[in-house]
């Protein structure tokens, strides 16, 4: 990806997953015209989970989104079939990292997994942001 012009595209922690934190004017935002042709170009490449692995980071994406829920976090979405979600705060969500309950809930549910940035604002226009997880390993 970084070979192709996105030259802030994470490494996978050490669980093999990719947090992938962008928005409006960076070139993480998956709307980006940079982003979707090195997302085409590198497709060849990406690691296919297993049926098995999917079914897993499902079950453990629906944990994870059914525990952010049950602590208030009400516009928390379930992971695709592939256990991969994005995060859109919208105006007037519960999904802003800044929040005190968002980043309790984050540390109750997500262990080891990194907080969404702090800058991450709304996607109304007013300074967007996205955050996309991947809840498969590589």
């Amino acid at each position: 990806m970084r070979s192709h012009g996105v030259s802030d595209f994470p490494d996978p922690n050490s669980q093999g997953q990719l947090l992938i934190h962008g928005g409006p004017g960076t070139d993480l935002n998956p709307d980006n015209p940079t982003f979707k042709n090195a997302q085409k170009a590198c497709q060849s490449i990406q690691p296919k989970p297993t049926q098995a692995q999917q079914a897993q980071a499902q079950r453990d994406g629906l944990r994870r989104s059914q525990c952010m829920r049950a602590h208030g976090i009400k516009d928390y979405p379930d992971p695709s079939s592939n256990g991969s979600m994005s995060l859109h705060n919208q105006a007037g969500g519960d999904l802003d990292p800044n929040n005190p309950l968002f980043q309790r809930a984050w540390a109750d549910c997500m262990p080891g997994v990194p907080r969404p940035p702090g800058g991450l604002k709304t996607s109304n226009g007013s300074g967007g942001g996205s955050v996309s997880i991947s809840g498969g390993r590589s």
